[in-house]
């Protein structure tokens, strides 16, 4: 395994080792905000800050797109209190719009999978808003944030659509399928924070062939030194893809 003082000389040598899509399951947060006797949504909000920076360095690093899974659809099963706090946070990024420039100052074009009408009308429209005027002056990765997102709801909804454009069963493939999906391209990596060893329904059919990366760090640690060593990790691997 490589040190993580290495991965600058290492993708400058060999940046066809290194992955191209990545998506991570946010996991910890609040267990970090219990460990830390905090209120119970500030964990979140460590964790969407540290996103900046993981997007900085997998821009760096060649990365073409990085999906950010936030909020589940099982997640919408929580108390109302919780539920109340996290709409809340949403607003406040929203509303400031902050957030979303600098993302787009660091090349990040920002892209939404999931369900968002799940969510507050307001919140919804908004967070499509800024989706649709995405434009970053040099754009150097896509910025997936999963709101609203379940694997199997989004395998149903592509189901309901293909329906839906009367797309006939000699016409189905997988190429075909893939362009139902939320999200269309495959994921090299699948990192999941907080010491789960499960992918939770995260991208299913994207990530058929991803390598598996699980940390045991809760997701409002997972700094850049964390992330590298995922990456790192996917260096190491051998991707056969059943040949």
């Amino acid at each position: 395994m490589f040190m993580n003082d290495d991965i600058d000389s290492l993708y400058g040598k060999s940046p066809e080792l290194f992955p191209k899509t990545i998506a991570i399951a946010m996991d910890g947060n609040r267990r970090w905000t219990k460990k830390h006797g905090l209120k119970e949504i500030e964990g979140h909000r460590v964790s969407i800050e540290n996103m900046k920076a993981a997007i900085s360095r997998a821009g760096e690093l060649g990365v073409k797109s990085i999906t950010f899974w936030v909020f589940s659809t099982e997640n919408f099963r929580r108390d109302k209190e919780f539920l109340d706090a996290i709409f809340t946070l949403a607003r406040e990024y929203l509303e400031s719009g902050k957030y979303f420039s600098e993302i787009e100052s660091r090349g990040g074009k920002i892209g939404i999978i999931g369900d968002v009408s799940l969510f507050p009308k307001d919140i919804a429209e908004k967070v499509m808003e800024y989706v649709r005027k995405s434009n970053p002056k040099e754009h150097k990765i896509d910025v997936n944030f999963a709101f609203g997102y379940g694997g199997r709801d989004e395998i149903l909804r592509a189901v309901r659509k293909m329906i839906q454009d009367d797309i006939s069963k000699t016409e189905v493939t997988e190429q075909k399928f893939s362009q139902y999906l939320d999200l269309k391209e495959n994921i090299d990596l699948l990192i999941r924070t907080g010491g789960r060893t499960r992918t939770s329904g995260l991208l299913p059919w994207q990530a058929t062939y991803a390598e598996l990366y699980f940390t045991e760090t809760l997701c409002p640690d997972f700094n850049v030194k964390e992330f590298e060593k995922a990456v790192l990790y996917f260096t190491s691997c051998v991707r056969n893809f059943g040949r």
